[in-house]
C-alpha cells in the first residue's frame, strides 16, 4: 500500500513513519531540511498539489499542524484542506484519510465521565484543541461530501525519546540536567495533582498503522491513549529516579489552582475489541527510554 505521511519526520510521524515501511511503500512529507523525506509546505496548497499528484498515495496519514499558541492555529484545518483538496484535484480515488486529533477536544471531562468515550461532546474551550475540533469538523464534511474514509486518531499524551522542548517530561529533564550543572536546586511543575493519559509514542504508531491498514472499520473515531491516568507526581518522581536524582531534590509547584478535569483517561475499547491492539509498554519503560536507559 502506497501511504503519505505529513508530518513524516515529526515526533509522531516519524514513529508512525517507521512502523509502516516494513511492509508498505511510505513518503514522508517534511518540512524543507528537515531530514529525508519529500521537502514541501503543506500550507502552499498548489506545493501539496504537486506532491500528493506525483505520489499518489493510498491513504493519507496528517500527522503535521501547529500545537503551541505562538503559530496560528488556522493552519491545522488548512494542512488537512490541503492535503484533501489534492487528492481530489489529482483524482485519486484514497482508500483512507486519517486525522491525528487530541483528547484536548473533549475539554472539561467529570470525573463520572471517566474513562473518556468517543461519543463525549467536544467542549473544548482553549485556543489548541479548539482548533483541531474546527480541523475535524472540516475533515468530515469534505470526507462525506466527496466519498473519502476519514479516521480521526484523538491522541491522548503519546511520549517518549526526543520529545518537543514544551512537553512536562522534556521540561523535567532539562531541569535535571541544570541540577546537575549546579545551575538549579530544584523542579518545578505546574501541578502535582494534574491526572494525564500517557502512552508510548510507539504503541501509538501501531494504533494508527491498523488503522490506515486495516480493510474495513466500525468507527469513524477512535481514542489512542493507554486506558491508565498518571498524576504528575507519579511522572516526575520516576523520571527524576531514573536521573539518579537524590530524593531530597525539592519538586515545587508553580501553581496554586487545581486543573479543571480534563479527559485524562481514554476508553479505548474500540481499538481493543475492533483490531486487538492494546499498548504494549509501561509507562515505567517509556520513561526509562527518555531518560536514555
Amino acid at each position: 500500500m502506497k501511504i503519505f505521511v505529513a508530518g513524516g519526520n515529526g515526533f509522531v510521524g516519524s514513529h508512525v513513519s517507521e512502523y509502516l515501511e516494513g511492509t508498505n511503500e511510505v513518503y514522508r512529507g517534511t518540512r524543507v531540511g528537515e531530514g529525508e523525506g519529500i521537502p514541501l509546505d503543506l500550507l502552499d496548497k498548489e506545493d501539496v498539489e504537486r506532491v500528493i499528484a506525483d505520489v499518489r498515495p493510498d491513504v493519507i496519514i496528517n500527522c503535521a499542524g501547529v500545537v503551541g499558541v505562538d503559530g496560528n492555529l488556522d493552519s491545522n484545518k488548512e494542512i488537512s484542506k490541503n492535503l484533501l483538496e489534492a487528492a481530489v484535484s489529482a483524482g485519486i480515488s484514497l482508500k483512507r484519510f486519517i486525522m491525528c486529533g487530541s483528547a484536548g477536544e473533549y475539554g472539561v471531562v467529570p470525573p463520572e465521565d471517566l474513562p473518556v468515550k468517543e461519543t463525549q461532546p467536544l467542549a473544548a474551550a482553549q485556543p489548541y484543541p479548539v482548533s483541531k475540533i474546527n480541523e475535524e469538523r472540516f475533515v468530515r464534511e469534505y470526507a462525506d461530501e466527496h466519498s473519502i474514509d476519514a479516521i480521526i486518531a484523538r491522541l491522548f499524551n503519546p511520549i517518549g525519546a526526543n520529545m518537543a522542548p514544551r512537553y512536562l517530561i522534556s521540561g523535567v529533564l532539562r531541569q535535571v540536567e541544570a541540577i546537575r550543572n549546579g545551575e538549579s536546586d530544584k523542579i518545578e511543575v505546574g501541578r502535582l495533582d494534574a491526572l494525564r493519559d500517557y502512552i508510548d509514542v510507539d504503541d501509538v504508531a501501531e494504533a494508527i498503522g491498523k488503522l490506515a491498514t486495516c480493510t474495513t472499520h466500525e468507527f469513524p473515531e477512535y481514542n489512542i491513549g493507554s486506558g491508565v491516568a498518571t498524576d504528575n507526581q507519579t511522572l516526575v518522581k520516576q523520571l527524576l529516579e531514573y536521573s539518579q536524582i537524590p530524593s531530597t531534590v525539592p519538586v515545587v509547584e508553580t501553581s496554586e489552582n487545581p486543573e479543571a478535569p480534563l479527559a485524562c483517561q481514554a476508553d479505548i475499547t474500540r481499538l481493543e475489541n475492533e483490531f486487538g491492539w492494546k499498548p504494549k509498554r509501561s509507562l515505567s519503560e517509556t520513561l526509562k527510554g527518555a531518560v536514555g536507559l
